[in-house]
């Protein structure tokens, strides 16, 4: 599957540096490749619809040449629940389907939300939306926990330390620090920005790793739209 990330990255990059210059058939085609590469790669599977999870607002963010979606989900049971498959199809004004993210090979945390605590609303993120169109909606499923009986969340804490603009456009500044006793690898931070109850912004990291202790580990990540004068919302997502 890393022949297809890589096709998909490729695929991104032509999306970002055509711009103004792509025309209509261009557009068309590269939707056509991109839906070659899916069908290829076949897709992954929902399972059982999650009735314990709650989906609140569904925001859909773009800039720059790219598109995010943001879901909100609530985990309405008396028990946290880990890797939850959250399934999202990306449509154009007339309901045509754009983008779905159940492509398999994927990064897991395009697909799930690694974590939920119990009676808590959390934000997942999807940053890497490839829409050959405009979309204007996104459907989200979520599905039963895949993972084993979730104790309590780790105790990791993230916070904001700086938000501004480079040449890649808009970002947010971090810290992670992990308070528990386990060791976390490939950490995912989601990130919205408010103005108000809209999301203006969204975006994800990794944290490549974050061992325990005190010691703070800093992360960037890069948002779609524009955080300017907004509150931010951090999740983290931390293994069990």
């Amino acid at each position: 599957m890393r022949e297809l990330a890589m096709a998909l990255a490729g695929l991104a990059l032509v999306l970002v540096a055509g711009g103004c210059e792509s025309t209509e058939s261009e557009s068309a085609r590269l939707g056509r490749e991109g839906a070659k590469l899916i069908a290829s790669a076949g897709t992954v599977g929902l399972g059982a619809a999650n009735q314990a999870v709650r989906v609140g607002q569904v925001a859909l963010v773009q800039g720059a040449g790219r598109t995010a979606a943001a879901v909100q989900l609530t985990d309405t049971g008396a028990l946290p629940q880990s890797d939850v498959p959250v399934l999202i199809d990306v449509r154009d004004a007339h309901g045509r389907s754009l983008y779905r993210n159940d492509i398999q090979g994927l990064e897991p945390s395009l697909q799930a939300m690694p974590l939920l605590p119990a009676h808590q609303s959390s934000w997942w993120v999807d940053d890497q939306v490839l829409a050959a169109g405009t979309p204007r909606s996104v459907l989200v499923r979520v599905g039963a926990a895949r993972g084993g009986a979730a104790r309590s969340p780790a105790a990791v804490q993230v916070s904001v330390a700086e938000v501004g603009n480079s040449v890649a456009g808009p970002y947010l500044e971090g810290d992670a620090v992990n308070r528990s006793g386990v060791a976390q690898h490939n950490l995912p931070v989601f990130a919205v920005a408010l103005r108000g109850a809209r999301v203006v912004a969204a975006g994800r990291a990794l944290v490549p790793s974050l061992p325990p202790g005190a010691h703070p580990t800093s992360f960037r990540i890069y948002l779609v739209g524009s955080p300017a004068g907004a509150h931010i919302e951090l999740t983290v997502a931390p293994q069990e």
